[in-house]
């Protein structure tokens, strides 16, 4: 989850606007006014860039809000600014201890299994997994969860919404057995209320596919991909970034069951969509890269070198736009292009090229690096 300066900054001006609007005239207007002027004084502040004096600004609407009450939303609502903010700082410790009194507030308020809890409980998860603390986030997604199949039923969008971020953040740990149930859900959910041919079926079927190649059931894997494929080409047409998600994904697949011939076809008809969508408004669009050494290292094994070196060379130019030429992130397609030199005895850009690799990583990590 990634929260801009300016989405904070927006929430805050909007926020301080409404209250305002409706207590002008009121005993409390006063302190109103005070928390008011801090929260625009805050998002003025990100708006031109100055941190530590939004920072301040932040601090002081804090206390200006502490005075309505320690349980009233407007805090509540204060605190949930202020930590995203502090978030979009990398200071997670303040944003999550920010975040915790946010929920207390509206656990007392709203009571602990309501909607208003699980939205912020959402949004602590979220920043927890961004920062690679799923220990946290795992009981938190789980809350949330069951927070909404208890009010908005266990077949309703937000509670399929829940159990495909909890399915997400066991699939980013690697734990596919438990990932794998969440999304044979989502599927049946989708299914269900809006029918076999909807394209988010599409993207469950593709999610599970994936899930099934990583557990080693190919078979099943194969059949559920190709079912999101048909449903992505009738919805979408030929030429479209979700049918190239499943091309691309499906090609993937027969890579891995060593079935090359089948794959290169695949990837060759995913880098036609990308060109198609991509590569006239942005030629070096990571995507792009991305698909060029897919079918780059497919061609490799097939033993298609000269098709390869002109993949990587293509992939090697976009890697360095995106990422710069002395980016550790670019030493796999240096890596692989001298490889390719070296099968096609080219032995002089093969050897400039993987000494550039080694320098880019003694670089990064050090002459001892391993």
């Amino acid at each position: 989850m990634k929260i801009s300066i300016r989405a904070v900054a927006l929430l805050a001006l909007t926020l301080s606007s409404v209250v305002l609007a409706r207590t002008q005239g009121t005993p409390a207007a006063d302190t109103e006014a005070s928390w008011k002027k801090e929260m625009e004084s805050a998002s003025a502040a990100l708006r031109g860039g100055r941190a530590e004096e939004a920072m301040i600004s932040f601090q002081s609407a804090i206390k200006e809000a502490e005075k309505f009450g320690p349980n009233d939303e407007r805090l509540a609502s204060t605190l949930l600014i202020v930590g995203k903010y502090y978030y979009a700082q990398n200071q997670i410790l303040e944003a999550s201890s920010l975040i915790k009194r946010a929920i207390a507030i509206r656990e007392k308020n709203a009571g602990a299994d309501s909607v208003e809890v699980a939205a912020v409980v959402d949004q602590l998860a979220g920043m927890y997994v961004a920062d690679g603390q799923v220990t946290l986030a795992e009981p938190l997604l789980k809350r949330s969860l069951a927070i909404r199949e208890k009010s908005a039923g266990m077949e309703s969008p937000d509670t399929d919404a829940s159990v495909n971020r909890l399915a997400a953040l066991y699939d980013s740990q690697g734990n596919y057995a438990d990932a794998e149930p969440l999304l044979k859900r989502s599927l049946a959910i989708r299914q269900k209320a809006l029918g076999p041919e909807h394209a988010l079926v599409a993207t469950a079927m593709n999610n599970l596919g994936i899930v099934n190649q990583r557990l080693g059931r190919m078979d099943e894997a194969e059949s559920l991909m190709k079912q999101a494929l048909a449903i992505r080409e009738k919805q979408f047409g030929p030429r479209h970034k979700e049918v190239d998600n499943s091309v691309s994904t499906l090609a993937g697949l027969y890579r891995d069951k060593g079935d090359l011939v089948e794959a290169e076809k695949l990837y060759v008809r995913s880098m036609g969509i990308r060109d198609n969508l991509m590569g006239m408004s942005n030629p070096m669009d990571p995507l792009i890269g991305e698909g060029l050494n897919n079918l780059a290292m497919v061609r490799m094994t097939l033993g298609k070198y000269a098709e390869s070196q002109t993949l990587l060379e293509r992939a090697l130019v976009i890697e360095e736009r995106n990422a710069g030429k002395d980016d550790p992130a670019i030493t796999a397609t240096l890596i692989n292009l001298a490889r390719v030199n070296l099968n096609l005895k080219n032995y002089a850009p093969a050897e400039t090229g993987l000494k550039r690799a080694i320098t880019i990583l003694e670089k990064a990590g050090g002459a001892d690096h391993p």
